[in-house]
């Protein structure tokens, strides 16, 4: 793998006209492979652990290389734009490598291998992205209609505001179960943002 085997995520994000937390949550869902390069004078921060399937490790690491994160690290990612990175993948997935010590991971710092970009087929919508203000509207609507929720049943409630984990945990299902409905960015962490969001821009958070 050369230096340029690779896209960034941010660049992937623009090719396949999207958000960048769009291919984070497909990456969570296990639909996209996350990597991290590591070239030169880094490669003395890594440890190798025991094969788990007698294959053989080599001392020496090439002189670029790209390793795969876990599933867990781009949640960790979606959550709050970094993640602490301690193992990572080898490019033949046989076996991994410890970070030492563990390395602070930014959303700037993710890749994707060229032919893991290549295979992606996800169906993204390729509508133009909504204009800021567009975005903003659509958020307050989201908080007007948790605020709504809320008053109605004490359930969707925290303290006297609305709970978005508890709305996001309770309308999911209620997508999973419409017969072929394009669901594609309302899982429950998506819509916990949106409704946290709307109330921050409502000033109620």
């Amino acid at each position: 793998m050369t230096k340029k085997g690779f896209v960034r995520l941010e660049e992937l994000a623009k090719t396949c006209k999207c958000l960048t937390d769009d291919l984070l949550h497909e990456a969570a869902s296990g639909n996209l492979r996350l990597s991290i390069p590591f070239f030169g004078a880094e490669q003395q921060n890594l440890h190798f652990l025991a094969p788990t399937d007698n294959s053989y490790v080599s001392a020496d690491l090439p002189d670029s290389g790209v390793f795969d994160l876990h599933l867990e690290d781009a949640r960790a990612l979606i959550e709050s734009k970094s993640a602490v990175v301690e193992d990572i993948f080898s490019p033949c997935g046989k076996w991994i490598l410890t970070l030492a010590p563990p390395r602070l991971l930014h959303i700037s710092d993710v890749v994707v291998r060229i032919e893991e970009a290549q295979s992606f087929e996800i169906g993204l919508d390729l509508t133009p992205p909504v204009t800021d203000t567009e975005r903003s509207r659509l958020l307050r609507q989201i908080a007007g209609m948790a605020l709504l929720i809320a008053a109605e049943n004490k359930v969707y409630k925290v303290g006297e505001k609305p709970s978005a984990n508890a709305i996001a945990d309770a309308v999911t299902p209620l997508f999973d179960a419409i017969k072929n409905a394009n669901l594609k960015g309302l899982k429950d962490t998506n819509i916990r943002t949106a409704i946290t969001n709307g109330l921050k821009l409502l000033g109620v958070v």
